[in-house]
């Protein structure tokens, strides 16, 4: 009999930390994206993906994956360029890719 009432003690105890660490994430998630980009960006958000999601906006718009809307580059994370593409579908904001990630 004490067996079974430690492992339900055990789980309850294991779904009150998972709660607890799902709702932690879901509050610095809501902190940061009602943050400004000039402080995401001094924080938060390296040179390369700057590069990256520049190389998204041109596949966006047909260019392709270029930076500079002629020249071709293979140098980029492609799945982040592929993820934020329907981003840049609806918007040519620079900065939206970086509200959507």
């Amino acid at each position: 009999m004490g067996g079974s009432q430690d492992r339900t003690d055990r789980t309850r105890w294991v779904k009150l930390v998972v709660a607890a660490e799902v709702v932690v994430a879901a509050v610095i998630r809501a902190v940061v994206l009602w943050r400004p980009v000039a402080v995401l960006d001094r924080v938060f958000v390296l040179d390369d993906t700057y590069y990256t999601l520049g190389i998204a906006r041109s596949m966006a718009h047909g260019h392709g994956p270029t930076t500079d809307g002629h020249t071709l580059t293979n140098g980029f994370q492609p799945l982040l360029a592929f993820v934020m593409v329907p981003v840049y579908w609806f918007t040519n904001n620079p900065d939206a890719g970086l509200r959507a990630d």
